[in-house]
């Protein structure tokens, strides 16, 4: 049995995953639209932390890898766009 914060991050993992082609950026990284740069990087580095596949074995979620690094790589992709004013602005 999990304990409850790692059985909510699994729950996370598999609900995120299952909806990545319906969110946009700011969502990706659980903001609203009007987001600043600040709140942009402190959001990434907290979703990355909490999505990395590689942090999941030790907590009792192998099995979850894939998902969770196709989670990451929204979270990256969202962050990448997010803070260059360039590729925002697109």
């Amino acid at each position: 049995d999990l304990d409850p914060e790692t059985a909510a991050l699994r729950d996370d993992i598999e609900q995120l995953a299952a909806r990545l082609g319906q969110l946009d950026h700011y969502a990706a990284l659980g903001l609203d639209a009007g987001a600043n740069a600040q709140a942009i990087k402190k959001a990434y580095f907290k979703a990355a932390k909490r999505y990395h596949p590689d942090s999941l074995a030790r907590k009792g979620l192998a099995g979850l890898e894939e998902k969770a690094a196709r989670v990451f790589g929204r979270v990256s992709e969202a962050f990448e766009i997010l803070s260059d004013p360039d590729k925002k602005d697109a």
